[in-house]
């Protein structure tokens, strides 16, 4: 589809020209990333889906954990990219999210209003799955 496809009409608002599908690099803001099982992506326009499935260890401190190296940077406004399933360290939070800041290619995560500190994410396993723009 070197030029695009046009669906549902020949009206330059129907053609899809820009689909990419790959897989990123997942990278942590405190401690290591033990084992990575996926991580992929497909981008449509600009509408980016992601999903990574991986084991963390080693994470220490209170600052707020990230998981980085999204392939693109969030253009909108806070997309929370869910569902996401953790291991039991984070278990003491209900309703866990998973959030994609607005300008920003790195997952931060909320519990009750509140964000997440890094020590709650040493030697877990979690997969993330989410949606978001570029612009």
């Amino acid at each position: 589809l070197s030029g695009g496809v046009y669906l549902g009409g020949t009206g330059a608002a129907n053609k899809l020209d820009d689909y990419e599908e790959g897989t990123w690099t997942p990278t942590v803001s405190s401690g290591s990333i033990s084992s990575i099982n996926s991580s992929t992506y497909t981008k449509v326009g600009n509408t980016v889906s992601f999903q990574v499935d991986m084991t963390l260890a080693g994470a220490r401190g209170t600052e707020t954990f990230q998981v980085g190296g999204l392939p693109f940077v969030n253009g909108t406004s806070r997309w929370t990219a869910c569902p996401m399933y953790h291991g039991a360290a984070i278990s003491t939070y209900q309703q866990v999210s998973a959030v994609v800041t607005q300008g920003a290619s790195y997952v931060v995560f909320n519990g009750m209003g509140t964000d997440i500190p890094a020590n709650q994410f040493s030697n877990i396993y979690i997969a993330i799955a989410g949606t978001y723009m570029t612009n």
